[in-house]
């Protein structure tokens, strides 16, 4: 949310400096190669595109995810599915948590690295900067690959307590 609330408050902010033309895109350079005419709906456009990928992907991983873990679990993907697949309903759920964890994570992610694409884009708009770095994109590929590998160990150790709770309870009842 706090990521959210900082895109719609940096674009807000700056509309009122924007020049009638703005750039909309960079080279790998960091120059400007694509332009827009200043209008609410040119502006206003990436934290439109942000808050429905944020709340997309929070949606998912909040009700949609657990959903299909319980109901339809062969629709989800994942490392080691066979073993996913042969836990019950409510095991399934928790099984999953460290992927709903994720996609939060690259929901927020996302948004952070579209508040620097919008700051930035304003500061060369007005003159304030010139070419636009391009590391932080660098940073963020870093960030949101890292978050697969923790997700997949994540994943791998939930399973793994999953399993041990499954077969102890089984031994227990036999």
């Amino acid at each position: 949310m706090l990521a959210q609330a900082a895109l719609w408050w940096r674009g807000v902010a700056w509309y009122p400096s924007i020049p009638d033309r703005f750039p909309i895109h960079f080279d790998m350079a960091g120059n400007p190669d694509g332009w827009a005419t200043k209008s609410l709906g040119a502006w206003f456009l990436l934290p439109v595109f942000g808050t429905v990928v944020s709340v997309g992907l929070a949606i998912f991983a909040g009700l949609a995810l657990p959903r299909l873990a319980r109901h339809t679990p062969t629709m989800i993907n994942l490392p080691h599915k066979e073993r996913f697949l042969a836990l019950d309903p409510e095991r399934r759920v928790q099984a999953v948590s460290p992927v709903a964890c994720f996609l939060v994570y690259v929901a927020i992610a996302t948004t952070a690295l579209f508040v620097w694409i919008l700051e930035t884009t304003a500061r060369v708009a007005t003159g304030l900067q010139g070419p636009t770095p391009p590391w932080p994109v660098g940073v963020f590929l870093v960030l949101v690959v890292g978050g697969i590998v923790g997700m997949t160990l994540a994943l791998h150790r939930r399973l793994a307590s999953l399993e041990v709770t499954v077969a102890t309870t089984t031994d227990e009842r036999s």
